[in-house]
């Protein structure tokens, strides 16, 4: 099946792509909350299992860009 660009786009924007996401709304939240804090991406990234890259996403907005 494949997907309407926009939809792919739709999906991608929110962060998570056919239900596969490893996060939910709430750690992204949590997530910026650290960043914030000055916490280093690479500890939150271990403490939450995912890769620094991730992370690195979330802060530039390149995911997630929804949740707010």
């Amino acid at each position: 099946m494949r997907l309407h660009p926009a939809a792919v786009l739709a999906v991608a924007e929110f962060g998570g792509r056919y239900g596969q996401a490893r996060l939910n709304p709430d750690q992204v939240r949590a997530i910026r909350g650290q960043l914030a804090a000055g916490q280093p991406q690479r500890r939150i990234a271990q403490a939450f299992g995912v890769s620094q890259t991730v992370i690195s996403s979330i802060a530039t907005g390149r995911r997630w860009r929804a949740v707010k």
